[in-house]
């Protein structure tokens, strides 16, 4: 009415018309009464005025009739008393509420303001908002809460939208979509604590939950168990579990818990959920050994969880609600709780028609075998059907009988790695068990997929445990080919069940995009060279596993030959335009004019030379068999210690080393000395009487691969400095410019940093030297006197200061080596560091290198250095793989520095296991000192609580003949039969052919293949009837030998010295 008022007062202002009588103004008075224009003025103040006013009141009823609409729309779907709606009414503004239309003015201007939402309340409702719209999308009705702040006002127990977006929030589910389909993925952690009391395995199980407040108690028999948060990872849930419910903190965790990280399995199951029923549930669930060591046992550092006499005990946490818990834990018996299992599982087999009595005769596994791969480990299932028959091959089950089947689901990955030249395919040749046999085999990448468990989350996961790659790298280095993959199904007899197997297969190509990736140098690329792996853990009943690996070259349409000679022809073709570019640049006048013509023709040059080269390498590539190349040498069934030693030792299944830098010489000593040029008159004055007893001849003696140095010995107690003095005495001046009396004084040095290890002592560094520099002579090798003289400080020192242990034990121990030289090749590293330090050595400042200019000095540093390190075990097989290709696909140069000390390197390794190719009284001998050796060092790992290494028990040494007839044929053979196929190449590729032209037509000439091995001396016969055939007679005599070998093993159990 006011407003309608003003507007009449205003129309009359402006019309010059007023609508309300306007009193005279008094003379009396002049200028105090206003003019029309004044009136207007005043009128449209007061209209802006009222029509502010206005808009603010009704933004107060916009609000209020929002605050109504939310409380009339929740009770609409939730019926209240009016008690319970009055209490909702937080505002007061339902005792307000009338009718629009008879609101007036003043009730408005006195009615308080709505309050409004809070922060947290309107990003609550926001967030409930989404969470119904995303349940509606797929099809899931949830009830929802009145209360806006998530409080519950009602006595119903179902859950609700809240509850679920509570559990979102507090990260203990989410939710992600499976085909299409909205579900609710939940993640669990158990935790299977063992500790071993009075020579018993028990388990720690929960037995009971009681909350503290509502007094309900849950019966569980379950191990530690927790949810996991969708911020952490299983490894973080266990610990947390462990110290939440245990009482374990993370500190005494790390120092009395073991957690094995190989132990790990994953389970999943899919249901509908019993708190949510209109919402699927996937429930994860990671299983996970701990181990309490026995020296943990001892005190009262555990005494809270009821150690070491396996009592019950409980704890309390508090949860987040603020609600307390008790946990009743137990230390229940493994052997009775597993008995009862088997016995339940026997039953429902025999239930289901399966004969059981069958299990364990024969070929048959065991039935603990059986349940461990159904029930533990879940690498199989079992599912009943329905068959038509019982063919191989049936895949159809359409009748009425019923059948219990093995279901088996396995992936397959078919590992492509497409190089410049060829195309190569990853193949299993032959496992080795734990067991020690040793199962021939040719099959792709096989994984065995879980229960529950898919292959696109598994390829990975088969790629990092079957070949020992690092996970963190399987994205960057492989990638799966899209549409390869392929589904079969088959049903067939199984060996070793009384049972039928349904498999289920999915075959999958991955491809290795970049095969020169340095991280994929452990598995062989990018030159295919093959190598070993070790899956899970080697050792007794631990289920481990070695693989050998091969890369095949890929056969198409075409054929290997064709396909490898036109991928070499493309590249032949794309060097002779680029060596005819080359040339017509050169020509150019342009170039002529700047002075390039010289840089050109030394591109042009180098041009010609690599497509010589590669005209060579495609020849050498057509004669030799690829597939043969990759084979490793058989070896007959070797003992489970062996197989675990072999693991720890002579594979790298971590992450690789890192390539040491090395200095790549070509300068040598201006003196050259043949290998068999030794002196014919000896200086003897200075070697004693009788300190090379028998060996009369001496010249005889350094040629004589049989040489007994045990005899040696006997008749010169410093063995080491009498052989050395042989070796090594005639090169002093020619090497080094220096007097004998300084290589003596070095000699002397040397020896003396020889500890009195059962082997790794002064004898076995003089017998190293005696291998390696015969084997060098062998392949009629001419050395200069600096390189031949490094060679021998090499094999003198490469175990100087050994103290009788290995590097695993360094490193498990967390010796100061193992600090200092960060775990990598540690006693290696610190042999060539003492080598080094003796040679810097010297009386009054006279060294071995004081008359060596600088670059002769940085050579012979590098050469023993590279020498030393080779001799590092772990990277045996890898060694041989390389040398393998080397020798193959180029041959082994003379004149290349490289080449020769490549060489050498494999010579030293070989002499470093020399005594296996010994005669059989001297090979037994030192075979009996790596035993006691070995034997201390377990001694001393039992000590000190660390886990006995492999073959380092004397308390369980087994078949100790077999263990080493093993160790000769899978470690020692195949390195002497590389050696022995040796193709030594005195000219090396030619430097310069004629023309480019030329080179290609003498491609399949057998003339040109003459002109770069003519010179060629093969050292077979040496090495194959002197090494190779002491070797293997070795191998024969400790199966067939059964007194000796018997007694000899007696002797190392009761830790009685060798009879020499």
């Amino acid at each position: 009415g006011d407003l309608r008022g003003c507007e009449a007062m205003a129309t009359s202002a402006v019309n010059g018309e007023p609508a309300l009588p306007i009193p005279e103004r008094p003379s009396s008075q002049p200028g105090s009464g206003r003019n029309p224009k004044e009136a207007r003025s005043a009128i449209l103040q007061k209209i802006a005025e009222l029509t502010a006013e206005n808009k603010l009141l009704k933004l107060q009823l916009c609000e209020r009739d929002d605050r109504i609409r939310q409380l009339e729309e929740h009770v609409s779907q939730a019926p209240r008393s009016a008690r319970q709606i009055a209490s909702m009414d937080d505002t007061g503004l339902l005792s307000q509420l009338k009718p629009p239309e008879r609101l007036s003015k003043a009730a408005f201007a006195t009615a308080p303001a709505p309050k409004a939402m809070s922060g947290t309340e309107l990003e609550h409702l926001q967030a409930l908002s989404r969470l119904e719209r995303q349940l509606k999308d797929a099809g899931i009705t949830l009830p929802r809460r009145i209360d806006l702040a998530s409080q519950s006002v009602g006595g119903t127990s179902e859950k609700c939208v809240e509850d679920l977006l509570a559990d979102i929030n507090c990260k203990g589910c989410q939710l992600v979509f499976r085909q299409s389909e909205l579900v609710r993925l939940v993640e669990y952690v158990q935790v299977n604590v063992y500790v071993t009391i009075h020579g018993e395995d028990r388990r720690l199980v929960e037995k009971e939950e009681v909350n503290v407040h509502t007094g309900t108690q849950r019966s569980l028999m379950l191990p530690v168990t927790e949810m996991i948060r969708t911020d952490e990872d299983w490894s973080s849930a266990a610990v947390r579990a462990l110290h939440r419910k245990v009482g374990l903190s993370p500190a005494k965790q790390k120092q009395c818990l073991v957690i094995d990280a190989g132990s790990h399995q994953t389970t999943l199951t899919s249901d509908a959920d019993s708190e949510f029923p209109s919402l699927q549930t996937e429930v994860r669930t990671h299983s996970v050994t701990a181990n309490i060591g026995q020296d943990h046992l001892n005190g009262d550092l555990l005494g809270s969880i009821g150690l070491p006499n396996g009592s019950d005990f409980v704890t309390m946490d508090k949860r987040e609600g603020g609600t307390h818990d008790l946990h009743v834990f137990m230390w229940k018996s493994c052997e009775d709780e597993r008995n009862s299992r088997i016995e339940a599982f026997r039953e429902y087999l025999a239930s289901h028609g399966v004969d059981t009595s069958l299990f364990g005769t024969g070929s048959m596994k065991s039935l603990y075998q059986f349940y461990t791969e159904v029930r533990e480990t879940q690498e199989s299932s079992l599912k009943e059907v329905t068959c038509s028959s019982k063919d191989g091959n049936t895949t159809m089950y359409n009748s009425t009988s019923s059948e219990l089947l093995r279901t088996m689901s396995l992936v397959e990955l078919k590992v492509i790695a497409r190089t410049p030249y060829r195309t190569l395919s990853l193949v299993s040749n032959e496992q080795y068990l734990d067991d020690g046999r040793r199962r021939k085999v040719s099959q792709m990448l096989v994984h065995k997929l879980r229960d529950g468990e898919t292959w696109q989350s598994a390829w990975k996961l088969a790629i990092a445990d079957r070949l020992g790659f690092r996970k963190d790298l399987v994205d960057t280095c492989f990638e799966v080919e899209e549409g390869s993959e392929e589904f079969k199904e088959t049903v067939r007899w199984s060996a070793g069940y009384p049972l039928r197997t349904l498999y289920k297969v999915w075959t999958v190509t991955v491809k290795v995009p970049e095969p020169d990736h340095p991280a994929l140098e452990v598995l062989g690329l990018p030159n295919g060279q093959s190598f070993v792996s070790r899956q899970g853990t080697i050792g007794t009943n631990k289920r481990g596993r070695l693989h050998v690996w091969t890369w095949e070259v890929v056969v198409d349409e075409m054929g290997a030959g064709q396909q490898t000679a036109t991928a070499f022809e493309d590249l032949c073709t794309s060097l002779r335009e680029a060596e005819s570019l080359a040339a017509q640049t050169s020509r150019e006048a342009s170039v002529l004019s700047l002075g390039l013509d010289a840089p050109m023709n030394r591109i042009l040059d180098a041009l010609q030379n690599a497509l010589s080269k590669m005209v060579h390498i495609d020849t050498a590539f057509g004669e030799v068999d690829l597939q043969a190349l990759s084979q490793s040498s058989e070896a007959s069934a070797n003992p489970t210690g062996l197989m675990e030693f072999v693991s720890a030792t002579f594979t790298q299944n971590s992450k690789p080393r890192p390539r040491r830098n090395s200095v790549s010489q070509k300068r040598d000593a201006p003196r050259t000395v043949s290998m068999d040029s030794l002196p014919a008159v000896l200086d003897t004055g200075n070697l004693g009487e009788g300190r090379f007893g028998v060996l009369a001849d001496m010249r005889s003696a350094m040629t004589d691969w049989n040489a007994d140095f045990f005899d040696l010995q006997v008749q010169c107690p410093s063995a080491l400095q009498t052989y050395g003095e042989v070796q090594f005495g005639p090169l002093c001046q020619s090497a080094f410019h220096v007097g004998q009396h300084v290589a003596c004084a070095f000699l002397s040095r040397v020896a003396s940093d020889y500890y009195h290890n059962p082997y790794h002592n002064a004898l076995h560094a003089a017998q190293v030297c005696h291998l390696m520099t015969w084997l060098l002579r062998s392949f009629g090798l001419k050395l200069k006197g600096l390189e031949r003289a490094g060679n021998i400080i090499a094999a003198l020192c490469h175990d100087m200061k050994h103290f009788g242990r290995n590097n695993a034990f360094v490193i498990a121990s967390s010796h100061p080596l193992a600090l200092v030289y960060n775990d990598q090749a540690v006693l290696e590293n610190m042999h060539a560091a003492a080598c080094y330090a003796a040679l810097q050595e010297g009386e009054n400042g006279e060294t071995l290198l004081m008359n060596l200019p600088p670059d002769d000095k940085a050579a012979l540093r590098t050469q023993i250095i590279r020498l030393i390190l080779s001799t590092d075990m772990s990277e045996h097989f890898q060694s041989i793989s390389k040398f393998r290709v080397k020798r193959s696909a180029e041959g082994v140069c003379a004149e290349k520095w490289e080449d020769r000390n490549f060489l050498a390197q494999m010579c030293i390794k070989a002499a470093d296991i020399g005594h296996s190719a010994l005669p059989w009284e001297t090979h037994v001998k030192w075979s009996e000192r790596v035993a006691q050796e070995f034997y201390a060092q377990g001694d001393v790992e039992r000590e000190m609580g660390l886990p006995v290494s492999a073959l380092c028990d004397r308390n369980s040494t087994g078949d100790f003949g077999k263990s080493q007839k093993g160790f000769l044929e899978f470690v020692c053979l195949p390195l002497f039969e590389e050696l022995a196929l040796v193709t030594l190449s005195e000219m090396g590729f030619d430097s310069k052919p004629k023309t480019t032209l030329q080179a290609l037509e003498e491609r399949a000439s057998h003339d040109s293949r003459k002109s770069w091995k003519s010179a060629a001396t093969v050292a077979t016969n040496g090495v194959r009837t002197n090494c190779i055939a002491n070797l293997t007679a070795n191998a024969q005599t400790w199966i067939e030998d059964e007194g000796t070998v018997s007694a000899l093993s007696q002797r190392l159990r009761d830790g009685q010295p060798s009879e020499d």
